[in-house]
């Protein structure tokens, strides 16, 4: 997760950098996210429901490598969307005083959870013994604390 969190703090830092600001990023994507908030829950379910389908024909077929390495993909995909999600919560709260989690959090949220539920559930038909607790606990309690430091912020000030 730190390897996750320091990629897409030193990007949302780049980002900054060459001068874009957060609304111009944010605009485009809610619009986007309302629009088709729906189709990217369902795609997202689709997406799982093939990807544990084909994980349990490559257990069954005895195609470890191919299970493995799609189990993955999937697992650090929903990782790496799901810390950049905490970053962008963060980030636009203090810029822009915007709740990414009320705003945009059901269409994303949930589809990133499903993600990482499902490629832990594949990583699981691979090895029983994969190391998957901490990180679904970890990842799952990322917007947890970027609510609970918007919240003190906002007692703060």
């Amino acid at each position: 997760m730190l390897r996750n969190l320091a990629i897409v703090g030193l990007a949302f830092a780049a980002i900054h950098l060459i001068g874009t600001g957060s609304a111009e990023v944010y605009d485009p994507l809610a619009a986007y996210v309302k629009a088709n908030g729906l189709f990217l829950i369902f795609s997202a379910f689709l997406g799982v429901g093939f990807m544990a389908a084909a994980s349990m024909l490559f257990a069954n077929t005895g195609l470890y490598n191919l299970l493995f390495a799609l189990a993955r993909v999937v697992y650090d995909i929903a990782q790496f969307a799901i810390c950049a999600a905490f970053f962008a919560a963060l980030i636009l709260w203090y810029d822009l005083g915007i709740n990414f989690w009320v705003e945009l959090g059901a269409p994303l949220g949930v589809g990133m959870f499903i993600m990482l539920f499902g490629g832990a559930f594949s990583l699981r038909l691979y090895d029983f013994n994969y190391p998957i607790k901490e990180t679904l606990v970890q990842h799952c309690m990322l917007p947890v604390i970027s609510l609970v430091i918007m919240a003190i912020g906002n007692m703060i000030s």
